[in-house]
């Protein structure tokens, strides 16, 4: 079923799609209306500080995914683009529902001829009438231009949308990293005191405290490569909602939430159903059949009926003609532009089934990530990392009564590090390929964690 197309008032480049209301089954999409503006790049980027209370540099600030979405429908301009091509579709549309002008022809002749100097004139008037629902196809084929690039706005948006929760869990994941570097910086620190300590009392030994010490150095390099690859990423996100040059703050949120459920097959009949780029093919199919048709009838010409009036200085005589113009489509019968419509339906036919098995395909693809690292986030969270914190704890205790050597020590340290680590990745990676699948789900509010 096709959509009711609603606008509302929103300034430009604060374009945002909302949710598709339903009225007695029939889908209703509000769009935006844009008003021009045109501000300079310091006033935007002063406007961003003030939205989210960046200005403010006595109390770091935290911005949070929805921070991010909200930003997107302001700032991008592939956003406004596509709310561009929507206005553009109506002018279209407004243009097509609009009758041939009339036209007025005024000739003169034999003028300062000897026997009546004034000469002899003919204003004319003609006015082409246009046959077969010519008319009536232009403007159902440009109203289905219309819905098709109402689909395609939020073709836009979705996909916009899924870059931005990528991206904001890709940097959120390097936060956790720094984080989680910057409490094993502070355990290897105590650990080169404690070895210093032994070493003072006589119980270690200098090549103790020399592998603490390298250890510690270690962590600092990854620590600081972090904080790098942090301020990289963050900066890919401002890029990606359409602001590059946000301040980096830290990011509000966790990858230890409890990751959405979905089922492959309810996602793919879902997508196949309803994703706006199957919707907006099935409009393109409607609309290449109208124009089929349209091309069908322009083999009946368009009739041109003309009236004028004669005035003659010769005898001063008032005359008046009558013109009817009928092109005979006896070598062109549009035969050409018949055949290429044919094709074009059948090409829009075929563009449905390429998309289902596209989609299907980017589906199975994001699904198999997020299963994959949905399972390994909670193997590692449930299973290896309480072990790994185990073993640490208990190596620490030891070499403190002195029962197990600074090696050990380090190895267990490293070993509750690298899984640390290496959880925190494979949480990033499933949240990551949920966002994908959040995306092609059409999921607004998303995701939901808990107060």
């Amino acid at each position: 079923m096709l959509p009711a197309i609603v606008f509302t008032e929103i300034p430009q480049f604060a374009v945002r799609a909302t949710t598709i209301q339903r009225n007695m089954g029939t889908p209703t999409l509000i769009l935006p209306k844009i008003r021009r503006r045109n501000p300079c790049r310091a006033v935007v980027l002063a406007s961003v500080m003030l939205t989210f209370g960046l200005a403010n540099a006595e109390e770091p600030q935290r911005l949070g995914l929805d921070d991010f979405v909200r930003l997107m429908d302001q700032r991008h301009p592939r956003l406004a683009q596509a709310n561009l091509a929507i206005e553009a579709a109506y002018g279209r549309a407004d243009q097509a529902s609009r009758y041939p002008n009339p036209t007025l022809d005024v000739s003169g002749a034999e003028i300062n001829d000897r026997t009546g100097p004034s000469g002899i004139w003919s204003p004319f008037f003609t006015q082409e009438i246009v046959r077969r629902d010519k008319r009536r196809l232009d403007i159902a084929a440009a109203q289905q231009a219309i819905q098709e690039s109402t689909w395609l706005y939020y073709v836009e948006r979705f996909a916009l949308l899924t870059r931005v929760r990528e991206r904001y869990f890709d940097v959120l994941a390097l936060q956790r990293r720094a984080e989680t570097l910057e409490r094993a910086a502070a355990a290897q620190q105590q650990l080169v005191e404690l070895a210093r300590r032994l070493e003072a009392a006589g119980q270690g030994t200098r090549i103790d405290l020399l592998n603490a010490e390298i250890a510690l150095r270690q962590i600092d390099s990854d620590l600081e490569a972090t904080r790098a690859s942090y301020r990289a990423a963050f900066h890919r996100l401002g890029a990606v909602v359409g602001e590059p040059d946000l301040p980096v703050v830290q990011l509000v949120g966790t990858l230890d939430a409890e990751l959405p459920q979905y089922d492959l097959e309810t996602l793919v009949a879902t997508v196949r159903q309803s994703h706006p780029q199957i919707l907006a093919a099935r409009v393109a199919v409607n609309r290449a059949h109208l124009l089929l048709r349209r091309a069908e009838v322009e083999r009946k010409p368009n009739i041109t009926l003309g009236a004028g009036y004669v005035w003659q200085g010769q005898n001063r005589s008032h005359d008046w003609s009558l013109a009817i113009r009928l092109p005979i489509p006896l070598w062109n019968r549009n035969e050409g532009n018949i055949r290429a419509a044919q094709a074009e339906v059948g090409q829009a036919t075929l563009e449905i089934r390429r998309l289902e098995l596209e989609l299907s395909d980017r589906i199975a693809e994001a699904f198999q990530r997020y299963a994959a690292g949905k399972r390994r986030a909670e193997s590692f969270r449930d299973q290896i990392l309480p072990r790994a914190r185990d073993a640490f704890d208990l190596a620490v205790k030891g070499q403190a009564a002195g029962q197990i050597d600074s090696v050990r020590v380090l190895l267990a340290q490293r070993t509750l590090l690298d899984n640390e680590l290496e959880g925190i990745r494979h949480m990033s990676e499933a949240w990551q390929a949920a966002a994908v699948l959040s995306g092609l789900m059409l999921e607004e509010a998303w995701p939901i964690f808990p107060k």
